[in-house]
């Protein structure tokens, strides 16, 4: 007996067995989330376990990503990681969109960034919607502008609403500790990377996603693993709008396709604000959040994508010398298609802090040679 849907789906299973294999799934999933967060965002997090002998993800889970995301290999998905439905994907993202801008603005208002790096029980803010009347990105001061050598180091990871949600509900308790346990190893240690924050045509000073994006995961993977990435259009933010608010042919939008040998993988900036503030020490303050979906697939392979929710809060801090640092906190979230979504209130399930400081460097010569070329294409 087949579903009435498409020919690509798979035949339905008998009862006892389906629902063996949906615990046997969600237990797998709900390990990978204390995997997802403790990298720089869920794209280096995804990063670490292409690279052999690297530490950042046991052995039990690799499997999963490795065919899920970012292996280099053709390495088939398991059993108990095919069957995350493009359906609960798309049903995350209906539930996330239900928050209209005025509600999610009201939310932003109430809500202080800075006390987001300190609490542990942190609820998901409203996503899924970009105001049309507020700003199109996000915008940073004008002293972040240029090129930066990073320096960041995990400081932090931690559980706050215990391993039950990491375990199944406790019913893989060993392999949830061991995840932790990896991550926590990696505590301490360093990764280096460069980052661009550039002005664009209409003269706001923003994240330049495909370079960062891409500088990130190579530095986590330990070497060069990603084939091509890209700009996409997304409704409401479509390189159309761009033009028409005034940006140019090449400023960031808010969503970029990462391909990598036999994998993809699509960022979705759902929802985001930002904050400025003064130290006592009279340092120059920006705190920013931004909520992202990712999607990860392996096309041709029959398999469906299935989807990561995470925010990403960033501070960086001006010193009265000129010094720049910074600290990054990523929030990691069920989405509906976990078992214990409704149970866990929407609220962070890991959360990762990270210590950065930033040097100014010149541009690079190849990227100033990219950018030549495109420029005398446009």
């Amino acid at each position: 007996e087949r579903s009435p849907g498409p020919s690509m789906w798979k035949p339905l299973r008998r009862p006892a067995r389906q629902a063996s294999m949906r615990r046997s799934q969600r237990s797998l999933l709900s390990r990978c989330t204390a995997v997802t967060a403790s990298a720089m965002g869920i794209a280096a997090a995804l990063a670490v376990i292409v690279t052999r002998g690297r530490p950042g993800l046991p052995d039990a889970l690799a499997p999963c990503y490795v065919a899920s995301s970012v292996s280099d290999g053709a390495a088939p998905m398991p059993p108990h990681c095919q069957r995350r439905r493009l359906l609960a994907s798309s049903a995350g993202a209906v539930v996330a969109a239900s928050g209209r801008p005025d509600d999610q603005a009201a939310r932003a208002a109430d809500e202080s960034l800075e006390r987001r790096f300190t609490e542990d029980q942190l609820e998901k803010l409203p996503t899924g919607s970009v105001n049309p009347w507020g700003p199109s990105d996000i915008f940073m001061p004008n002293w972040t502008e240029g090129y930066w050598h990073v320096r960041a180091v995990l400081t932090n990871y931690s559980v706050p609403l215990g391993l039950y949600y990491l375990s199944n509900g406790g019913r893989n308790q060993q392999a949830a500790e061991k995840a932790i346990a990896e991550q926590r190893k990696r505590v301490g240690t360093p990764e280096e990377y460069d980052l661009r924050f550039m002005r664009t045509q209409s003269g706001n000073v923003v994240e330049d996603r495909t370079f960062n994006t891409a500088q990130r995961i190579n530095a986590y993977a330990g070497r060069k693993v990603i084939k091509f990435i890209e700009y996409v259009d997304v409704p409401g933010n479509t390189r159309e709008d761009a033009l028409k608010r005034g940006d140019g042919f090449d400023d960031p939008l808010l969503s970029v396709l990462i391909t990598f040998k036999g994998r993809v993988q699509k960022v979705f900036v759902t929802g985001f604000s930002t904050e400025t503030s003064k130290g006592a020490d009279g340092a120059d303050i920006w705190r920013s959040s931004q909520s992202t979906r990712t999607l990860l697939a392996a096309p041709g392979s029959n398999y469906n994508p299935f989807a990561v929710d995470e925010e990403v809060l960033t501070e960086m801090r001006q010193e009265p010398g000129g010094a720049v640092t910074g600290r990054v906190r990523l929030l990691g979230f069920l989405n509906p298609s976990d078992e214990l979504y409704f149970s866990a209130g929407s609220k962070a399930v890991t959360i990762a802090d990270y210590a950065l400081t930033f040097t100014k460097i010149q541009e690079p010569a190849s990227e100033a040679a990219a950018r030549a070329k495109f420029q005398s294409t446009v």
